[in-house]
């Protein structure tokens, strides 16, 4: 089961059930065959939806907050105007306060930055050579263990934790 939170300008309920098999039609002859089914429940987090929700988290509510200033002022601003006022307000408010004053600059580039296709490859090429510098630590720790190194001596080659190390080895 899978909770995810919902916060568009689409109307949408407190609450929907979604489920993987209805995005495909039904084929014939394949009715009888038993699947894996991935529900995901989704809530909508917008402010003044799902209230008893918005409560039991404090960053879930002030994100909440948070969009809707930004909608709020986007009505009179511009995108990069309508973040810092809702960003203002919200620090005002004692809304994500810590949060806010220790990244709003990059909140503001998130929300207002236009991502080009070189920053997308860049963030993808950057992803690709972490997941492989990974998997070339892990066959080596896998390597060491077979000739017998120690955890310790494993983790000073490859940067592992020890925690993954020991996973390794079991």
């Amino acid at each position: 089961m899978y909770r995810l939170p919902y916060n568009g300008v689409d109307q949408f309920p407190d609450y929907k059930e979604l489920r993987l098999s209805d995005a495909f039609m039904n084929i014939k002859g394949l009715e009888s065959i038993e699947s894996l089914e991935l529900v995901a429940h989704v809530y909508n987090i917008n402010h003044s939806r799902n209230p008893q929700m918005l409560e039991r988290s404090r960053n879930l509510d002030g994100y909440s907050i948070f969009i809707a200033k930004i909608r709020e002022y986007r009505k009179e601003l511009s995108l990069e105007e309508s973040v810092k006022a809702a960003i203002k307000y919200c620090i005002g408010n004692r809304v994500l306060v810590q949060f806010l004053k220790d990244n709003s600059s990059e909140v503001i580039n998130m929300l207002t930055e236009e991502p080009s296709m070189e920053k997308i490859m860049a963030i993808l090429t950057q992803e690709s050579r972490e997941e492989g510098r990974e998997e070339t630590s892990i066959q080596i720790a896998k390597n060491l263990l077979a000739e017998g190194s120690t955890h310790e001596f494993i983790h000073k080659i490859t940067g592992l934790s020890l925690d993954v190390i020991k996973n390794l080895d079991s």
